[in-house]
């Protein structure tokens, strides 16, 4: 297959890892579903001709910044995982996201003061230490984390270090419970969760969401026009238009300010 000049080599390059990949033929029904699907997504955003300018922009700004297209924070790796994380992933309504979050808030306040019982009877009464939960491996990765003079003669100590100067496991369960308690109002709202799971714009709404982020994030940019083409023609859905992207992603007056302090090219 052909492709443009302007077409990015990072991304053809990544179409022919994934078409060789398709020809092995060792995908689960499900993974070959989604690697189809990505292979066509990329497929048209590098070969209709609206993206050439959107690529253009990308590539300009691709060289002054840390991610670039195929690094894990890039471009091609958010799209690539938020195109799995929708297929692999349960999904909710924002009842059904704070119901979730209420949940755990529950449990985790129930486990805390059971836990508590033992936890403030002193260590040689606590049968759940916080090391106690980590392997080694984790407890490894830890230690090389700590401040050298705390562990400089005794390596074995490093278990023991962490149950003394991380809060108990009763008292993360408690902040834990707090913390969802906030999360089922912040990011239901923050996600614009849809009302409903299976309706055919949510995946709609989610994939714009995610490049609207990775744009204003990583380029420090938030043109309507741009963001539509790209989800326009990687969704191959004419609906998604500059109007609808300024309608249900509205900057907030923050995120304006912060435009402004990157010198960030104005709103199309």
């Amino acid at each position: 297959m052909s492709f443009p000049n302007w077409a990015p080599p990072e991304i053809i390059e990544y179409l022919t890892e994934l078409s060789d990949y398709r020809g092995l033929g060792v995908l689960s029904e499900n993974e070959a579903a989604i690697t189809l699907r990505l292979h066509e997504m990329w497929t048209r955003l590098v070969t209709r001709t609206e993206m050439e300018l959107v690529w253009r922009f990308i590539i300009g700004l691709d060289n002054q910044v840390m991610c670039t297209l195929r690094t894990n924070g890039g471009l091609l790796a958010t799209v690539n995982r938020a195109v799995r994380n929708y297929e692999e992933n349960p999904k909710f309504t924002r009842r059904g996201y704070e119901e979730e979050m209420h949940e755990i808030a529950k449990l985790a306040d129930t486990l805390a003061r059971k836990l508590s019982k033992f936890s403030n009877a002193g260590a040689c009464y606590n049968p759940f230490p916080l090391h106690s939960l980590l392997d080694s491996e984790q407890i490894e990765r830890a230690r090389l984390m700590m401040h050298p003079d705390i562990l400089s003669r005794r390596r074995a100590l490093a278990p023991f270090s962490l149950t003394y100067y991380l809060p108990a496991i009763d008292k993360q369960l408690t902040r834990l419970s707090k913390s969802a308690i906030e999360e089922a109002v912040r990011q239901s709202s923050k996600l614009r969760l849809p009302r409903k799971v299976n309706d055919k714009n949510t995946f709609r709404t989610y994939f714009t969401k995610v490049i609207v982020d990775f744009f204003f994030i990583t380029y420090a940019d938030y043109s309507p026009s741009r963001i539509a083409i790209f989800c326009s023609v990687a969704l191959d859905d004419p609906d998604i238009t500059p109007n609808l992207v300024g309608k249900i992603f509205p900057l907030g007056n923050d995120e304006k300010e912060m435009l402004k302090l990157n010198k960030a090219q104005p709103e199309d």
